[in-house]
């Protein structure tokens, strides 16, 4: 991978590429590499087909959560394992994770292979693009271990046998939400009977997991240093000048407002329609949660708890409708992006108004 990144760069550097041409490249050479990883018989129980390899690989890679196989009784932990890296490395973007690599490889960069980067990763300058790089590595696994602490102690322990199980299935499904990947080790998935009638703080903690990766690194790093500012403040009762003061930028506020919108309303449409439909005989906190759920994950992840071919037509309607909108540019999610709608609808409301 690291010879890989490095080569991709000179050569980038030598025919000036198009950053574009060069990610999409790096995504095929992963996804045949993750196949081949997925074809092992040491990553499944029984053997499975090339095609349905190259199918799960590509669905990993480009986080969409689909798969042909069940994948809670095929593969093995080391598979489980491979998944897991193909998802990461999709959910960050390929070129952002083995950017890192390369740059420790090749020992420094030219100008242009430092352009190349940034582009393609969130710096604000062109000499932070390494601890820019590694700042998003550690961020990413930084919430994905509160995440999976978080589904340890909410995911019912009836549903594993022994601990380790309970553990690979707390990581796998953090990293899984975070990264928008929708994919689960879990029978049924998510709408196992056991979690659903279980402790529903599970959920909510997937819901925090996948509205966090659909509203991109910016947001998220804006929100972590506002959050830092204020604490300090308060724990040390420190007075900041005003040149160090923390303020949300117009795109963190943007990304907030209009998905905080798309949420809210989305979960009261869903409980609306599906009251006494896919989630009737359920508890009103349970359906509360089960619509906020079903509001989040149609724009960033492949997860399911109840079953869309049950669903209204009004609810299908309203799940296309949030797919298409998706999550915010710089983010793990897909859609043409909260950003887009958001400053497409402030200038037809502008242009109306003037």
């Amino acid at each position: 991978m690291v010879f890989l990144s490095a080569k991709a760069l000179d050569l980038a550097n030598s025919y000036r590429m198009n950053p574009s041409l060069i990610l999409a490249s790096s995504f095929i050479v992963v996804i045949f590499i993750g196949t081949f990883l997925l074809m092992l018989p040491k990553s499944t129980k029984e053997p499975i087909d090339l095609i349905d390899a190259f199918f799960i690989s590509t669905s990993a890679v480009c986080v969409t959560g689909l798969s042909p196989i069940d994948i809670s009784q095929i593969f093995t932990n080391f598979g489980l394992l491979v998944l897991s890296v193909l998802i990461q490395i999709g959910g960050l973007g390929l070129i952002a994770f083995t950017s890192v690599f390369a740059i420790f490889y090749a020992g420094s960069t030219s100008v242009y292979n430092q352009l190349l980067i940034r582009d393609m990763i969130y710096s604000k300058s062109m000499d932070a693009l390494l601890p820019t790089l590694l700042y998003i590595l550690g961020f990413t696994l930084s919430i994905e271990t509160i995440g999976a602490f978080l589904i340890y102690v909410t995911v019912p322990s009836s549903l594993f046998t022994t601990l380790s199980d309970k553990l690979i299935f707390s990581a796998f499904h953090s990293m899984s939400a975070f990264c928008n990947a929708g994919f689960s080790n879990l029978k049924d998935g998510l709408s196992n009977e056991v979690l659903l009638k279980g402790n529903q703080f599970f959920y909510l903690v997937i819901c925090a997991l996948m509205f966090l990766g659909s509203i991109g690194f910016p947001i998220l790093i804006n929100l972590k240093d506002k959050l830092f500012w204020k604490l300090k403040n308060q724990l040390f009762l420190s007075t900041e000048e005003q040149t160090n003061f923390i303020r949300f930028d117009l795109n963190t506020k943007l990304v907030l407002i209009t998905s905080s919108i798309l949420v809210a309303a989305g979960t009261v449409l869903f409980l609306i329609f599906e009251y006494d439909g896919t989630l009737k005989d359920m508890s009103f906190f349970t359906k509360i949660v089960q619509s906020l759920f079903n509001a989040i994950l149609p724009r960033t992840t492949g997860f399911a708890s109840v079953n869309p071919a049950d669903f209204q037509p009004s609810t299908i309607l309203l799940v296309c409708l949030l797919m298409w909108i998706g999550g915010s540019s710089q983010s793990m999610a897909g859609g043409v992006k909260v950003n887009t709608v958001a400053v497409l609808f402030l200038r037809n409301l502008c242009t109306k108004g003037g």
